[in-house]
């Protein structure tokens, strides 16, 4: 009997530990578990901050770059109006081509500098431009003063006319006041280098 009830103690003993060392795994699985989910939620924490970073840059850089085309759109479009008229200048912005147009009476200047070549080769390049770049500077303001359209600049060259995009009764007086300053400001500017020619002729144009 002795024998048996300590067969049955040892028995009960190792039954007892046998579960206590089942719980301790159930225990340590579950906060395995546990601890692999809160490290996958944090995982995911973590990529989600990274996402929201990365789309954060990208949105800035896509601004950034938004900002860069439109600044370099002004600038064309400005490069544009300086170099063509400004309903021609529209016309090609709006639709891409501008359509021809006839003037039955316009009054077009063409100037030149005498002699600009062998001037050019007594001057800088880097002079020599912001020379020309003063004196165009102001045939604009003359020519805008007086209601006339310039059109382009070719080397030495400056080209205006009168009476269009908007026809007018006053074109060849506009054009020829236009030139009178011109050259009574290259006169004034007393420069031996720079003397200045004017040829005025009106008719029909396209």
């Amino acid at each position: 009997e002795n024998l048996q009830l300590g067969i049955n103690i040892f028995i009960s003993q190792r039954i007892l530990l046998i579960q206590q060392e089942l719980f301790l795994a159930e225990k340590a699985t579950e906060q395995a578990s546990m601890q692999h989910k809160l490290e996958m939620k944090e995982r995911d924490m973590e990529i989600y901050r990274l996402r929201n970073v990365e789309l954060k840059n990208s949105n800035e850089e896509i601004a950034l770059r938004n900002l860069q085309i439109e600044e370099e759109k002004k600038k064309s479009e400005s490069l544009l109006r300086n170099i063509l008229p400004e309903v021609t200048a529209n016309e090609l912005l709006a639709k891409g081509s501008a359509s021809t147009h006839r003037y039955e009476m316009v009054t077009v200047m063409f100037s030149d500098f005498v002699e600009f070549t062998h001037t050019a080769e007594q001057m800088s390049p880097e002079r020599l431009v912001q020379q020309m770049d003063t004196f165009f500077r102001v045939f604009d303001e003359i020519v805008q003063r007086h209601g006339v359209e310039k059109i382009k600049t070719i080397g030495d060259a400056y080209m205006c006319a009168g009476g269009l995009p908007v026809a007018n009764t006053t074109k060849a007086e506009d054009v020829l006041n236009a030139a009178l300053e011109i050259a009574a400001y290259i006169r004034a500017n007393n420069d031996p280098r720079f003397r200045i020619r004017i040829g005025i002729h009106t008719g029909q144009v396209v």
